[in-house]
This record gives C-alpha cells, sequence and structure tokens, in this order.
C-alpha cells in the first residue's frame, strides 16, 4: 500500500515534468500543492527592494499563516523595507489583491538565485514549517527566522525543522522550556527571542455589549497536529 508521503513525493515529480507544467498552466493542481508559477520572466535582472523577505512556500488554505502577520510586517515596513514572496500564482493573486505590502511570486531557483545575488536581503522569515521553505533556506547570505504562526504542545511546536534556523521567535517562556525538553543539542538561549503575540497587538480588543438576557458566548477552538496529522 502506498503511503501518503511517498503518493505527495510522487505528485510532486509529476508537477515538475512537462505535462505537470501543463496542469499547473490549467490550474488543475490540487489546492495544496504550489503551482511554481511566478513572474521569473519579468524579475530575471532585476533587485528585490527589500531588507526583510517573508517566504510563504504554502498554498492558498494556509494563508492563514501570513495573514495574521500583516499588522507587524506593515509597522515594520515603514522602518525596513519589508518583501512577501511565494512560489504560487494562486496565493502570488491573492496577496496582490489583499495584503498592505508588495509581493512577487518566484517559481524557479534560478530566479531566486539571481535576484538575492543582485539585492541587500539581510533576512528571510517563515510562518510556517513547509518543505519548501528549503528553496530559500539554501541561501547564506542572509539571516533565516521562524516567526511560527502560533504556538502550542503539538509535537509540530516542537519539531527538529527549528534548527534549520538561525533564530526562532517565540511568544514566551513555555516555548523555551518545550525546545529545552524536547530538541536535542538545541540552544535555546542563543537561538531563541522573546518576542511576545505580536499578531495580537493589531486586534481591537475591549468590552462586548451584550443584551438583557443573551447568553454567554464561549469560542471553542480545537486545533490539529499539523504535519503529524
Amino acid at each position: 500500500m502506498t503511503s501518503p508521503a511517498s503518493a505527495m513525493a510522487r505528485l510532486r515529480r509529476t508537477v515538475r515534468s512537462r505535462g505537470g507544467y501543463l496542469l499547473r498552466r490549467a490550474g488543475l493542481l490540487p489546492s495544496g500543492v504550489p503551482d511554481g508559477l511566478g513572474d521569473d520572466e519579468r524579475l530575471l535582472g532585476s533587485r528585490l527592494d527589500a531588507r526583510v523577505v517573508v517566504y510563504f512556500a504554502g498554498t492558498v488554505r494556509n494563508l492563514y499563516q501570513l495573514r495574521q502577520w500583516y499588522g507587524p510586517l506593515e509597522a515594520l515596513h515603514e522602518r525596513v523595507p519589508v518583501l512577501l514572496m511565494c512560489n504560487d500564482s494562486r496565493v502570488g493573486q491573492v496577496l496582490r489583491a489583499e495584503a498592505p505590502l508588495p509581493s512577487v511570486t518566484v517559481g524557479r531557483f534560478a530566479t531566486l538565485d539571481d535576484l538575492t545575488s543582485r539585492s541587500d536581503v539581510a533576512m528571510f522569515g517563515y510562518v510556517g514549517n513547509e518543505g519548501g521553505n528549503f528553496q530559500t533556506l539554501r541561501i547564506t547570505s542572509a539571516l533565516h527566522v521562524f516567526l511560527t504562526h502560533g504556538e502550542s504542545d503539538k509535537l509540530v511546536s516542537v519539531t527538529g525543522q527549528m534548527k534549520a534556523y538561525d533564530y526562532v521567535f517565540v511568544a514566551g517562556r513555555a516555548a523555551q522550556d518545550r525546545f529545552a525538553e524536547h530538541l536535542l543539542r538545541f540552544d535555546v538561549d542563543a537561538r531563541t527571542k522573546l518576542v511576545g503575540r505580536a499578531q495580537l497587538d493589531h486586534v481591537a480588543v475591549g468590552p462586548r455589549p451584550r443584551g438583557d438576557g443573551e447568553r454567554v458566548t464561549v469560542m471553542y477552538a480545537p486545533t490539529w497536529e499539523g504535519g503529524q496529522g
């Protein structure tokens, strides 16, 4: 019986083939597979006007991970040029329509290497642990920082993938304690940075008006096991 991982690997090989290219162009790929269609022809020979690039290797269904960072990144952009980068044309279309920051879609390694060699990018940020992150993690001229899109006691929050990044931003001491307990040969104090929940800084807060006799509303928001699901 074929395992899900083997099936996904086979699908990715198909996507890279000529037939896969036609499937991508026709928009027939499954929603969870990046199509790798970018603005490469237009971008070749140009440079990135950014010091911070947030690289999103997911698809549209995972954009919730990036959206929660719009506010903090927009505030940072007022001081340091920030750019959003993806490798899926469908994500790129959404970002151009809704994101408060400039964005580019890069589909090929050669284009990415050409752009970064001409640019002065100091940091790449990541909001999720997509396998596609390694497209930019190859780059040695910039720091790589895992921003995260949320923390919990799930195994995915202490995955060994964290070792791939120069720094990991965490909300508080509980996250550092989890790393210390579960990750081998990971210098928690040197590799993690306490930033609080910056994503909540731009969320409106205040009392909620309640009518006479109105029942109390409780939000129950279970999560899932991410890559282990």
